[in-house]
């Protein structure tokens, strides 16, 4: 429910954003301590207590997701952004 009303609050605010196309700004092209997600698999680690801290990394068109196992190892995924021009 909680998740649910911080979806909504999200979509909300998105609109009243001064940065168009967020995904190639320059206050995203960078690596972050991810500190909330709507992604359902990334919210299982942190949920089951697999992991805590998940980093992501934005640069060009290329993210990637790191989720750290607090047992040692982890889990790196990476992806493309499609990005409108």
């Amino acid at each position: 429910a909680n998740r649910e009303k911080i979806e909504d609050i999200i979509a909300e605010l998105a609109p009243l954003s001064p940065t168009t196309a967020t995904a190639e700004s320059d206050l995203l092209q960078k690596k972050w301590l991810l500190q909330w997600t709507s992604e359902k698999e990334i919210n299982a680690f942190i949920t089951w207590g697999i992991s805590g801290d998940v980093s992501q990394t934005i640069n060009g068109s290329e993210l990637e997701n790191m989720i750290p196992f607090r047992k040692g190892g982890g889990l790196g995924v990476s992806g493309s952004l499609s990005i409108p021009e």
